[in-house]
Order: C-alpha cells, then structure tokens, then sequence
C-alpha cells in the first residue's frame, strides 16, 4: 500500500507566519524518502520556492492517500497556507492516524503522539516535523498490520471511520460513520441494485415500507441507504460496479452519507 504521511507546524493556525511542513512517503508498506519544508512568510524567495515545491508536492499528495496526526486540523492548515498564496486547492483524500488510533487502542493515557509511539514501541525523541511525519507512517503501518488489512478503505470500514477530502475545493473532514445498524431504517430512503436472493425487489420495498422507510428507484442527494443484491455481468456491460454504486461512492466523497451495504446486512435492519 501507498501513501504519504505529512506534518505541519505554524507560529500561527493560518499559516501566514513562518511555517514548516514534514513529509515521509510510503511505497509498498517501506518508507522510501522523507523532506521538510520551511516556509517564511517575510521572505519573497522562500514563497517563490515553496511554489515551485508545491507544484511537485501536489502531484505527489493527489496521486496517494494523505495520512496526518490530527489531520483535520494539519488540513485545515494546509489549505490556509495556499489560499494565503493565492494556490488552487488540491484534490486530496486524507487519514487521520489520532482517529485511527483513538479507535484502535483504547486503554490509552491520552492520545498524543508522543504517548501513542512509546505504546506501539516506536521511538520518539526531539520534535520535528519530518520525524513527526515518519511517526504518523509508523502508526498507520502498525494499525494496517494489527487489523490484519490490505488498504485504508478496509482499514475505515473496520474501525467505523470514514476518510476525508477535498473535492472542487470543498474540504469534507475526517469523521465517524452513521451507525444505521443501531437506528434502523425508519425515515431512510432506501434504494436496491442487483438481484435479491432471499426475496424479491418488491417484497423488500414493502419491508422497508412497513417499519417506516421509504424507497426511490435511483440514487441521488435524498438516499440513505443503498443495498447491493448480486450484480448481472450483461448489466454491468463489462464494468465492475453498476451505475447506483458508482454514484453512491460519488456521493460519499462529496460528503453524503449513504450507508452501502450487502443483502444479509440489510436483512439484519429489517
């Protein structure tokens, strides 16, 4: 698995003083490279260089997932550094290794980073933002090992996490995933792709109809849930996902929450 893991440190929280920027980038699981950054707000060379890094660095955060410490915040950060030099966002989805963490290993004094890496065995000695950065990658690594999973959206579906992004400029932070499990599917709009074994499409409508659900035939920004029955390959006309499911991911990207789940999950709500 790939990412690039960042750190951000500021003398203030929109970046317009003198700021530095860790990064350490993760190919196949091994940390291959890591580099700091140091932007200073006074010196019109340093922000002609940051810009000519950015450049190579937006290729490099857009092509990979994004893992931080405390990682709404280190964005939030991010992106005030470039609105203040006037950059266009990047597209970006990003991890966050403090929830990760938070979810993963309970029984913790607290949750900095410094107490998380003595946990997991990790050495942690002066601050700086590219060890701090190479910490975050660590930490990820470790929760990736102990969940016994391949890829971060395996990683978010276990621990009930959804990732965040940036999507046409629009920032979507890190967050916990709706449990419809626990509240049912009363007032949820409901839609069904591909065929149902233990019923009827029909059959299931009426169920939903009847504890107080509601269903639609399509997906769009009113679905809540959508539940995928078994796909026809002449259907799906060589893709792998039919027309519902892909805009349903669509729509969690943009920030929706649509909860997609199998047939006996859905059997579990009725």
């Amino acid at each position: 698995m790939n990412f690039v893991a960042i750190d951000l440190k500021a003398a203030n929280f929109e970046g317009k003083e003198s700021c530095s920027i860790g990064i350490a980038v993760v190919e196949n699981k091994i940390i291959v490279s890591t580099r700091a950054i140091l932007i200073k707000s006074d010196d019109i060379e340093s922000k002609a260089e940051f810009i000519i890094v950015w450049n190579e660095l937006r290729t490099l955060l857009e092509k990979n997932l994004v893992v931080a410490f405390n990682a709404n915040k280190q964005i939030n950060l991010l992106l005030s550094i470039l609105d203040n030099y006037k950059i266009q966002r990047p597209i970006l989805d990003f991890a966050c290794s403090r929830f990760i963490s938070k979810k993963l290993w309970r029984d913790l004094n607290n949750y900095k980073l410094s107490t998380i890496a003595d946990n997991l065995g990790i050495k942690y000695k002066e601050e700086s933002v590219e060890k701090d950065a190479v910490i975050c990658s660590e930490i990820f690594l470790k929760a990736l090992q102990e969940m016994k999973v391949s890829s971060s959206d395996m990683l978010h579906d276990s621990l009930g996490l959804k990732l965040g992004h940036i999507i046409d400029t629009k920032y979507i932070p890190v967050s916990r995933k709706i449990s419809y499990q626990r509240i049912g599917l009363r007032n949820k709009n409901v839609v069904f792709t591909g065929t149902l074994q233990s019923m009827v499409r029909r059959e299931a409508m009426k169920k939903v109809i009847s504890i107080g659900g509601f269903c639609s035939s399509s997906v769009n920004q009113n679905t809540d849930v959508l539940v995928i029955g078994v796909q026809s390959r002449v259907k799906l006309r060589g893709k792998s996902k039919s027309s519902k499911m892909m805009r349903a991911e669509r729509l969690k990207k943009e920030g929706k929450d649509i909860l997609i789940i199998t047939e006996d999950e859905f059997l579990r709500m009725i």
